[in-house]
């Protein structure tokens, strides 16, 4: 039995014909999402700031409603909500409930993993499958932001020796026309400077990002603006390309909808 089916057998035995509805949260969303409901339960989710929950297990109650919330590592959060005013379970059993959400929690990391891990060797098998450069390169990208998950545009820009800029060779999330003329000098913005001193930049805020792509040239920004409006740019992420020690370019990843932090 995995452990969701667990904790929905643990949950139907001890709270009985109670409606219930589990929520959970994962480590790359911002809010709770009901995974089950029983009777067709819909009650508004917990009210609070997670930083401050730093209990294992929480009792909320709200709107005559009560929420029994587990924390587990790396910002994983779950609830289940039943109608009334007290807790309907046990201390112990809510220790027992929270050592199954841990699990779950712990079945979901690796399952996304095994997902990551699946895209990069889609990856790895595409360059042994596709004849078309271009095509080869958008897979690669396309792949990289379904692996990082806060990402959702990308572009690789390779230097090109004889106008000695860096252009844009792929692009997933942008205008394509519009990006075809947006060139870089080296050292300008922030894939300027990662080509130039081969370091990654990761920028997790609009002010962030905007700060590092200061010095770009108004006729670039245009450029980029029109390829994709910057100022919904939520977080960027750009590391250098590099064929032995030779940097060949740069590859820069977008966040500018999807909900959730880029991490290191």
């Amino acid at each position: 039995m995995d452990a969701f089916s667990a904790i929905q057998s643990f949950v139907d035995k001890h709270l009985g014909d109670t409606p219930y509805c589990i929520w959970v949260r994962n480590t790359r969303e911002k809010k709770l999402r009901i995974i089950h409901s029983r009777k067709g339960l819909t009650a508004p989710p917990p009210l609070y700031d997670s930083p401050s929950l730093s209990e294992t297990c929480s009792i909320i109650q709200a709107d005559g409603y009560i929420h029994m919330t587990f924390t587990g590592e790396e910002g994983f959060l779950a609830a289940v909500t039943v109608p009334g005013n007290s807790c309907p379970l046990s201390t112990e059993r809510l220790e027992h409930l929270a050592t199954l959400f841990h699990l779950y929690s712990c079945q979901e990391q690796l399952r996304e993993k095994n997902l990551e891990l699946v895209k990069l060797l889609e990856g790895i098998r595409s360059i042994t499958a596709s004849l078309d450069p271009d095509e080869l390169i958008k897979k690669i990208i396309g792949n990289a932001l379904t692996v990082i998950t806060g990402a959702d545009a990308g572009l690789l820009h390779l230097y090109d020796a004889g106008i000695d800029r860096l252009v844009p060779k792929a692009a997933v999330g942008f205008d394509e026309k519009a990006i075809r003329h947006f060139k870089l000098k080296i050292g300008e913005s922030i894939a300027g400077k990662v080509f130039q001193d081969g370091r990654a930049r990761l920028y997790r805020s609009t002010p962030e990002a905007h700060e590092g792509m200061s010095d770009i040239s108004r006729e670039n920004y245009d450029r980029l603006n029109a390829a994709k409006e910057l100022s919904s740019l939520k977080g960027l992420l750009c590391v250098p390309i590099s064929i032995g020690q030779e940097r060949i370019g740069v590859l820069v990843l977008h966040q500018f909808h999807r909900e959730g932090n880029l991490s290191e």
